[in-house]
């Protein structure tokens, strides 16, 4: 930057900014070295000049878990670990979305800012950017709440690469029903997790219908494609086992049965659909077997469903459907579980309910 003239005396401040190359390694060190001339030989210059120096870093924010990853109850201390490689001063904000889907709005949703030591709740309107339904910094008791949640900060440990946040949140009755637990993280760089389905919990409401989406084992679990995994699902019905007409089981990001793993009992038929990768419930099938009765298979672009392993049985008013499950290479990340059941005349729907994750390598 070049100044054509000076009066006698004066100075003048300048800023450089500069904006180091995407080629840089993890770790390398930018030095913006300042220094003065002039092309005047009889000039006397007398200048302060001051050099910075930045470590460019690459690595990005891992979002590492939440305990627990699936339960019930009005109110919990839940624990959620994040992550970066370069180590957990360098992550800026982490947040916590609990709802059915991801949405903020009518939501229990929440930012830690990480060099403010702050939790911050967004209101009901959804906005992360504000404003907030309260803010609580790391040491104080007090709790903070919106129409779905009241918060307090219980810790926020940092370690290592690692941050430990851990959240005392109690739901209001009005947010009722299964909730999934979606968490990212951002460092100072903007480099995002995204956001990622970690965990889910059943907050109490009202009395429940005649049929009810029981429970989901693992509630969270992860393995390679092509692996399989049981997942043993449970549909309870007051009028008994024998009043369960369908079981839909949906596993993607999000309730959406386009390319996904998306599976029908029929209790009839005792058979087993799997919808095509269109996503279309009524059909065409990816193909379909009958359960407790041979070796045979069936697959679709995102999982396989393998009648070796998979059964179901029925005692009193609870039925249990066992899935042997692989999924392909294409299906990796982090997916929802997702269980609706119905009762043979149609009469009483549970709708989809979000029971567990898994993560697919």
């Amino acid at each position: 930057m070049t100044y054509s003239s000076l009066a006698p005396g004066s100075s003048v401040t300048v800023t450089a900014v500069v904006a180091p190359g995407a080629s840089l390694a993890d770790g390398s060190v930018v030095d913006n070295d300042v220094g003065v001339t002039s092309d005047d030989p009889n000039a006397s210059l007398s200048a302060t000049s001051a050099s910075t120096s930045s470590i460019v870093l690459n690595g990005v924010p891992v979002t590492v878990g939440e305990q627990p990853a699936s339960g019930s109850g009005s109110n919990q201390a839940f624990t959620f670990q994040f992550s970066h490689p370069d180590g957990y001063l360098n992550l800026g904000v982490v947040n916590v979305l609990v709802n059915k889907v991801l949405d903020g709005r009518n939501a229990c949703y929440l930012a830690y800012s990480v060099p403010a030591s702050t939790l911050y709740l967004v209101d009901d309107g959804g906005d992360a950017g504000g404003p907030y339904a309260g803010a609580v910094q790391l040491g104080s008791p007090s709790t903070i709440q919106n129409s779905q949640c009241a918060v307090s900060l219980a810790s926020a440990v940092g370690s290592g690469t690692t941050l430990t946040l851990t959240l005392n949140i109690a739901f209001q009755a009005g947010f009722g029903g299964n909730r999934i637990f979606y968490v990212a993280a951002q460092d100072f760089v903007a480099h995002n997790t995204n956001w990622q389905a970690l965990g889910v919990w059943q907050a109490p409401f009202g009395a429940p219908g005649a049929i009810a989406v029981g429970g989901l084992t693992p509630g969270r679990g992860s393995g390679s494609s092509g692996t399989s995994q049981q997942f043993q699902i449970t549909v309870n019905d007051t009028k008994g086992a024998g009043d369960i007409g369908v079981v839909n089981v949906l596993i993607n990001n999000f309730i959406d049965g386009r390319n996904a793993c998306y599976l029908a009992y029929a209790t009839a038929s005792n058979t087993l659909f799997l919808v095509d990768d269109a996503g279309d419930a009524g059909g065409p099938f990816a193909g379909s077997m009958v359960l407790n009765g041979g070796n045979a298979g069936i697959q679709n672009g995102q999982c396989s469903v393998n009648g070796s392993g998979s059964s179901v049985s029925s005692a009193a008013n609870q039925m249990t459907l066992t899935l042997n499950i692989s999924f392909t290479a294409a299906f990796a990340g982090n997916r929802v579980v997702y269980v609706a059941g119905r009762d043979r005349t149609d009469g009483n729907n549970t709708d989809w309910q979000a029971l567990g994750t898994f993560t697919v390598q």
